[in-house]
């Protein structure tokens, strides 16, 4: 349940918002998800569903934006012990106007490649990354009162066996019980990974996953 948002076009961004009694609620709504996170969202969303990272929404066919073979060659490899879910991470420079790598989530044998989560990774250095989570955290708790949110803290990676890499998440659940998720990622010398600041959303079903069967 992601970000840089350096040199973002905000007039282009603004043409979201749709004229009425919300407009200037709207403004600085869509200002601070686009600024802070990199989020987009059409005006009068209400609903999970209607959130996009690089205009694409969980419960999209991933076949609207991607061909077959892009995905099919893009799988990555995962910790999952359960295979009920694989993911798709796709680096594409010429597509996208936000992040470094755009990963989803889909259901084995799924034809339609329907997306069960979407994220956006942005590389940043750890302490960088802990200072804009905490803003985020703080924006979307004033924006989002009657929300549930959990701060569950520092924890290691499941990933990384020798124990030294960590992340830190901070969970949104909705009233569907569809989440977002803002972690910051603190990886060891032996992942030779990026440190990086990740958004994701996420389905109910594959939320439950992650929590109970992902890594069991």
């Amino acid at each position: 349940m992601k970000l840089s948002a350096n040199n973002l076009n905000n007039s282009k961004l603004l043409t979201h918002i749709c004229q009425g009694g919300k407009l200037l609620f709207m403004k600085r709504f869509l200002v601070i998800l686009v600024l802070i996170f990199s989020f987009q969202i059409p005006s009068f969303a209400d609903d999970i569903r209607d959130f996009q990272i690089e205009g694409m929404s969980i419960g999209d066919s991933a076949l609207d934006y991607f061909s077959e073979e892009m995905i099919n060659s893009n799988i990555g490899k995962t910790s999952y012990k359960s295979k009920k879910f694989y993911h798709v991470g796709i680096e594409d420079s010429t597509k996208f106007e936000m992040y470094n790598v755009v990963q989803l989530h889909f259901k084995k044998n799924d034809n339609k490649f329907i997306i069960h989560s979407i994220s956006g990774n942005s590389r940043m250095e750890i302490k960088s990354c802990l200072n804009r989570q905490k803003e985020i955290y703080e924006e979307i708790s004033e924006l989002f009162t009657d929300i549930k949110k959990y701060d569950a803290g520092k924890r290691k990676h499941p990933s990384d066996e020798s124990g030294k890499s960590f992340t830190y998440d901070m969970y949104f659940q909705f009233k569907s019980k569809d989440v977002i998720v803002v972690s910051c990622y603190d990886w060891s010398e032996k992942m030779s990974a990026a440190d990086k600041l990740l958004i994701a959303i996420d389905t109910k079903e594959f939320n439950d996953f992650l929590n109970n069967e992902a890594h069991k």
